[in-house]
């Protein structure tokens, strides 16, 4: 997808310089080719307010702003720069969605990738609704079959650092009701990973999931939080019936469970250990 995109950005540019002198254009052009996304993103989007959509320059210079904005996000992913991430995953996806004359098919279905990181954004900041906006157009097109590979089955919904922790929180979108969730089943996943000193993931120490109650009667709940260990030859699962939830699970309330057994002193109920095959 890079060299495809950075075929297309550095085709020779449509505005002429004088003098020897780069263009705009050619500018921006350059700084994507350093990786300078930011730099470029702010070039092409000065050019395209001011040059008319009938130009023919127009498509490129939205394409390079929707590029670079799309690397941009990258690496404010990287860093957690959430208010960030939410102006320029709003920016990317009004682009696809304003201009999509000029972005194919492939190029058109990366704003579910925005979606996704506008739901981890909103939810690092805790505002849940806001979230849960972006969270159901994830649920739409998924139902439409429009989903890119990667988010087509699940998608990261939470992240956050915790006593020197990775916490990265997943969703499932099928639900409890349906054929695929008959036997045993989770909603969501939070896997919780040891980290370098430069903040990445190092070690899975274990998950933590929202397993589905075999219910004897209605008034039981429908998940219980379940501790899981994996190694090459057993998995070892610990239920906590601390935290219960009852479907749609909330996430505010899921969030919450997650930092509480995090902090310790909370000890599961039950456990099992089953050879894997």
């Amino acid at each position: 997808m890079y060299k495809l995109i950075l075929i297309l950005i550095l085709v020779p540019a449509f505005l002429f310089a004088q003098n020897g002198e780069l263009s705009k254009e050619e500018q921006a052009d350059a700084y994507f080719k350093k990786k300078d996304y930011n730099s470029a993103a702010k070039l092409y989007r000065k050019l395209r307010k001011e040059v008319k959509k009938e130009d023919s320059a127009y498509g490129k210079i939205t394409f390079g702003l929707s590029a670079s904005l799309f690397y941009s996000l990258i690496d404010l992913k990287a860093k957690d720069e959430w208010q960030m991430i939410i102006n320029e995953s709003d920016e990317f996806i009004a682009i696809l969605e304003t201009d999509e004359r000029f972005f194919n098919a492939e190029l058109e279905n990366k704003k579910y990738w925005a979606c996704k990181d506008l739901v981890v954004a909103y939810n690092a900041l805790g505002q849940r609704d806001k979230a849960a906006t972006y969270q159901q157009k994830l649920y739409d097109a998924h139902k439409s079959n429009l989903l890119p590979k990667g988010i087509d089955e699940y998608f990261n919904f939470d992240k956050f650092v915790y006593n020197n922790k990775n916490v990265w929180g997943y969703e499932w979108y099928t639900e409890i009701n349906e054929p695929e969730a008959a036997g045993s089943f989770s909603k969501q996943v939070y896997y919780i990973y040891s980290r370098d000193s430069a903040g990445n993931d190092m070690d899975q120490l274990y998950t933590l999931q929202t397993v589905k109650v075999h219910k004897l009667s209605d008034d039981e709940p429908d998940f219980v939080l379940t501790k899981r260990i994996y190694d090459e030859e057993t998995e070892q699962s610990e239920s906590i019936w601390t935290f219960t939830f009852t479907n749609p699970v909330d996430h505010e309330k899921l969030h919450n469970a997650i930092v509480a057994f995090l902090k310790g002193g909370i000890q599961p109920d039950t456990k099992s250990i089953i050879k894997r095959k």
